[in-house]
């Protein structure tokens, strides 16, 4: 953690590689190996993303779910994809679709999108159609028209897109 305590080590986990960046927000736990692994409350095979807002997504048989810092599921394993969760939204993929999920695991935006960005500034980049983005906001409304053949996220107020 960040005063120097081991959370986990290889002795007491003995198939675990931990991969740690110059970033410390952004520490990435990997297990390799298969299931039961010793010292675990929950079995996961792999966690390929970081720490936020308290929760990792982590895979079980191919399917993403989230654990807490003390490898509690909270979200069981379902989606395709899982990505970080921000202001306690999270984008998942389910069936080639992606939506968004609450920390419950409720749908806040159901699967529907051939692709999405997370939500910035209260909105978030869709590909609606093949070829075509727009913006939602958190309760999946159109905000702004599909327009664009390239879409990406806010930051202070505007957006890059193409045309």
């Amino acid at each position: 953690d960040r005063k120097g305590r081991v959370i986990l080590s290889r002795d007491r986990v003995p198939d675990i590689n931990i991969v740690q960046g110059t970033d410390l927000s952004r520490t990435t736990l990997r297990v390799l190996g298969e299931p039961p692994l010793q010292g675990f409350q929950v079995w996961f095979q792999r966690s390929d993303g970081f720490f936020s807002e308290g929760l990792v997504s982590t895979a079980t048989n191919s399917k993403y779910g989230y654990i807490d810092k003390t490898g509690a599921v909270i979200i069981p394993a379902k989606f395709d994809e899982a990505f970080p969760f921000n202001n306690g939204i999270a984008r998942v993929k389910v069936e080639n679709k992606y939506g968004f999920i609450n920390k419950s695991g409720s749908f806040v935006v159901e699967p529907s999108y051939f692709n999405a960005c997370d939500f910035h500034e209260g909105v978030a980049a869709v590909r609606i159609d093949v070829n075509a983005w727009g913006y939602i906001d958190t309760s999946g409304h159109l905000a702004i028209a599909q327009q664009f053949s390239r879409a990406r996220s806010f930051s202070e107020g505007v957006a890059q897109v193409d045309f």
